[in-house]
């Protein structure tokens, strides 16, 4: 992901558990696909 962010490209992620946690937070937009209700509530941060 850095490199593209170095290249100045606006990165968006899209995940649904809790190994893309990490992704969803190093991306400038991350938003949670279908994920389970526990998961959103626990990181309401991400666009659900």
């Amino acid at each position: 992901m850095q490199p593209l962010k170095d290249l100045h490209y606006k990165v968006f992620a899209s995940g649904d558990s809790y190994n893309d946690i990490q992704m969803l937070k190093q991306a400038d937009l991350g938003v949670f696909f279908q994920a389970p209700k526990h998961i959103r509530d626990e990181f309401s941060e991400f666009l659900q």
